[in-house]
């Protein structure tokens, strides 16, 4: 027998913690009414992160639990993946800066020596 998934979206983000959408960007004064109103109002920097999250909020609750639960993991492992891609391009933004200064310093000391 398939099971329809037992809560709508609604009733989900009503009971979910202001923090937790916070976390995901939601700038909104009043809890979203939808997922599709959530993906609408939260401030998502990364292009690929925002189209992956909105995707996934545009079709949540329209199917059975199953495959909503297939959904779910594979969204997960899609923003997990893009998360690590842009923590190792951060790390070399970072390495970049930081040679930046520390070569900037060095130009400094050579001139007022």
């Amino acid at each position: 027998m398939i099971e329809r998934f037992s809560m709508c979206g609604e009733e989900i983000l009503r009971r979910c913690d202001a923090g937790l959408l916070d976390s995901c960007g939601y700038k909104g004064e009043l809890m979203p009414k939808s997922f599709a109103e959530l993906a609408n109002i939260c401030e998502i920097a990364d292009g690929e992160s925002a189209r992956l999250f909105s995707e996934f909020c545009r079709d949540f609750g329209k199917s059975y639990r199953e495959e909503e639960l297939r959904r779910c993991e594979h969204y997960l492992s899609l923003l997990s993946a893009r998360a690590e891609v842009l923590k190792s391009e951060a790390a070399v933004k970072k390495k970049i800066i930081l040679a930046t200064i520390v070569s900037g310093a060095i130009m400094l000391a050579i001139l007022l020596a």
